[in-house]
């Protein structure tokens, strides 16, 4: 009876230390992974993969970005993607001057937000189930800071290397709320 009641303690005491919502994450980021149609083309600054033991989903939604490269990173994004924001959808201009037009999505995790624009398969009626291409990525370890000028629908953040990153919502109160994730989700990352 002492013997069980001593396992029974030490038990529900490691049981308490488990993060009930892991299997949530990680069952969301197999996903989110999976409905992306190049996520083998994916990059982050720290080599590891979307999916990864710890990583947390906070919100995605749907949003215009622009990236601007300091001028020390400008020449180095010359071939790549460069993106400008419009009302509904962005134009992607890649190294050989051909356009292509896309809506913006980002999936925000606790440490990262990564953008891909949106499939359409217009042409047929059945549902793509890749509907996401991977675009860019911001880690938020690399941002310095986070500006949110009074009543715009924008965010704006300063990476480490001097990119500016200009998220622009379809409301003040969604950017509101974006917002307020970022700076507290930053904040753990940054003490």
């Amino acid at each position: 009876q002492k013997a069980a009641s001593f396992i029974q303690g030490h038990l529900d005491a490691h049981n308490s230390k488990i993060d009930s919502t892991a299997g949530d994450h990680a069952h969301k980021l197999l996903n989110i992974a999976a409905s992306i149609s190049n996520s083998e083309e994916m990059k982050f600054s720290d080599n590891k993969a979307l999916v990864q033991p710890g990583r947390k989903y906070v919100r995605e939604g749907e949003l215009n970005y622009k990236r601007k490269a300091s001028q020390s990173q400008r020449s180095t994004y010359r071939n790549s993607f460069i993106l400008k924001a419009g009302a509904r959808s962005n134009t992607i201009l890649d190294g050989t001057g051909s356009s292509k037009k896309f809506s913006s999505y980002c999936f925000f995790f606790e440490d990262l937000l990564l953008f891909c624009s949106t499939n359409s398969n217009q042409n047929s009626g059945e549902k793509d189930n890749q509907p996401f291409t991977y675009v860019d990525n911001l880690p938020l370890i690399e941002v310095v800071e986070i500006n949110t000028p009074k009543n715009e629908k924008t965010i704006k953040l300063v990476a480490i290397n001097g990119n500016l990153w200009n998220l622009r919502f379809s409301s003040v109160e969604e950017r509101n709320d974006w917002e307020i994730d970022l700076r507290r989700y930053h904040v753990s990352l940054t003490q």
